[in-house]
């Protein structure tokens, strides 16, 4: 019982500080027809590899104004993959099954 008691606590605390979230909150971000992998989290903004096309590319979402943007590329028939960013750049992965990989910089 005891056990129980603090489990309830510890949840209770948990929650109200903003560290767990109920079950209803969670939502798609940004529902896509194709698929979406490799995100991450700076601050406010989420990148990820966008699959819409048939050549992924990079998405970036703000959480301040829920604005979506692609980011731009010389060579929009290669994948983009693999993003990152800090507080002021993005990097990601831009090559192709058959061509060498570079990495790129926002």
């Amino acid at each position: 019982m005891r056990s129980a008691i603090c489990s309830l606590l510890l949840v209770a605390i948990l929650v109200m500080n903003g560290f767990v979230h109920p079950v209803q909150d969670i939502r798609t971000l940004q529902p896509s027809p194709g698929a979406q992998f490799q995100p991450k989290v700076w601050g406010t903004r989420i990148v990820w590899s966008d699959y819409r096309s048939s050549n992924p590319t990079i998405a970036l979402f703000d959480t301040t104004d829920a604005s979506l943007s692609f980011l731009p590329s010389p060579h929009p028939s290669l994948d983009h993959l693999n993003p990152d960013l800090s507080s002021t750049l993005v990097v990601w992965e831009e090559g192709c099954s058959s061509c060498p990989h570079d990495i790129w910089a926002l």
